[in-house]
């Protein structure tokens, strides 16, 4: 019996040994299927995740081609809209001035960037020999002007004659605006030049025009308070001193007959 019972204890401890090894055999298969499904599930994330960092790329760069195009379009009608306002800039000044020019900010020197008589490559002057072809009774003023402007940063504007190649004076009508940086010092100075010659020799004859009228009213109100021929001779003689600044003035009366000329 007591055989009977180590043989059984043996087949007892023999099976638990198989249950063993089985166990961790059939353990070790299913962490051998857990790890090859694991390593599947990560694949396909990662497959995954790879395509939509792909298609997340493909659309960025749809997206960045197409603000491209946007912005390239929005800069080519900016261009051209610049271009147009340019020549119609350009078009409007040369409607309404004969020369454009630009100045340092303490006009020192003063560039002609276009006008009839600009080269090709544009002129510059010094102040000094600007001054050369200004006439001589409206230097001072220019340069007062010119002060002005500078100390109170405001908008140039000045009627002076300038001096053609043969010495004969030109009225010229000047305006020129400061440009400004972002602290409000001057940068430097743009304007334009207009030759308004004609305009004042149109106002200089509706002036004398004028001049000779209030001449002709005044004899006439004199003569109309008078009666006796010396009276309106006096009042004549004294209206034309008064108009035309004469040291001397007299009148002559004409003897047709005699041929004759006598002093009244």
């Amino acid at each position: 019996s007591i055989e009977r019972r180590l043989l059984q204890e043996r087949q007892r401890i023999s099976q638990q040994r198989q249950n063993i090894t089985q166990g961790v055999i059939w353990g070790g298969v299913a962490a051998a299927f857990a790890f090859v499904g694991l390593a599947g599930l990560a694949i396909r994330r990662d497959f995954v995740g790879r395509e939509r960092a792909e298609r997340e790329l493909r659309q960025a760069r749809d997206e960045l081609e197409l603000r491209v195009r946007q912005r390239t379009s929005q800069l080519a009608h900016a261009i051209d809209s610049l271009q147009d306002s340019e020549r119609r800039f350009r078009a409007f000044v040369g409607a309404t001035s004969d020369a454009v020019y630009r100045a340092n900010p303490d006009w020192s020197q003063v560039q002609q960037v276009s006008g009839q008589q600009a080269a090709a490559d544009s002129q510059t002057w010094t102040l000094s020999a600007m001054h050369e072809h200004i006439h001589p009774d409206d230097r001072a003023k220019l340069a007062r002007a010119i002060s002005e402007a500078i100390r109170k940063k405001a908008v140039f504007e000045l009627e002076h004659r300038f001096l053609r190649p043969d010495d004969t004076p030109a009225w010229i009508l000047s305006r020129a605006v400061p440009l400004l940086d972002d602290e409000g010092s001057i940068t430097e100075w743009f304007g334009t030049a207009s030759n308004i010659t004609a305009r004042k020799e149109a106002e200089t004859k509706v002036q004398s025009q004028l001049a000779r009228l209030a001449l002709l009213s005044d004899i006439t109100r004199g003569i109309g308070e008078r009666v006796d021929l010396k009276s309106i001779y006096e009042v004549v003689i004294r209206s034309l001193q008064e108009h035309f600044s004469v040291d001397l003035c007299a009148i002559c009366l004409y003897d047709q007959a005699a041929h004759e000329l006598t002093v009244a």
